[in-house]
């Protein structure tokens, strides 16, 4: 079984959304608290669910420069956990994008994609390579490997046990 999927409003890993956001201190770093507001406001709606968001944590160090990248990690209320990167646009503004995204909704896609699925499981954070354990409708497992594309989606590949 093999599926592939493009990210749209379900599920984004790489929906590039330039959010305007104001630097508290356009000076030497990164507002912390501030990016942090912003993809706790903006990963659902990226995402285009209603999914809530326990936590954000983004580094307190991160220098403003045009062109330099930053992560932070975030926590859905399930538990399953993604990661945000920021790109420093300009002066004025950074953009965020969702890099990668929680594994419970990795799974949630999965099981809507494929009727067959009773339950899928995957292991946090979704990366090139990571694995998802399934169970089908009829009691079989296996084991769907994720493989993420350049056009911001993914391809899984299943194996039985």
């Amino acid at each position: 079984m093999t599926t592939r999927a493009t990210f749209g409003r379900a599920i984004s890993f790489t929906a590039a959304l330039t959010a305007c956001l104001a630097l508290s201190a356009c000076g030497s770093t990164v507002d912390a608290a501030d990016a942090e507001k912003q993809a706790t406001e903006k990963i659902p709606e990226l995402a285009g669910s209603e999914m809530a968001i326990d936590s954000v944590a983004c580094p307190e160090d991160v220098e403003y420069a045009v062109g330099e990248t930053f992560d932070c990690d975030y926590v859905v209320e399930d538990g399953s956990k993604g990661v945000v990167t920021f790109e420093i646009e300009n002066e004025d503004k950074y953009s965020l994008a969702i890099a990668t995204n929680a594994s419970g909704q990795v799974a949630d896609y999965l099981l809507n994609e494929d009727e067959a699925l009773a339950s899928v499981e995957c292991e946090d954070p979704i990366e090139d390579g990571s694995e998802c354990s399934f169970e089908d409708e009829e009691g079989d497992t296996g084991t769907m490997t994720i493989t993420l594309t350049d056009d911001g989606g993914f391809e899984s590949a299943a194996e039985y046990d």
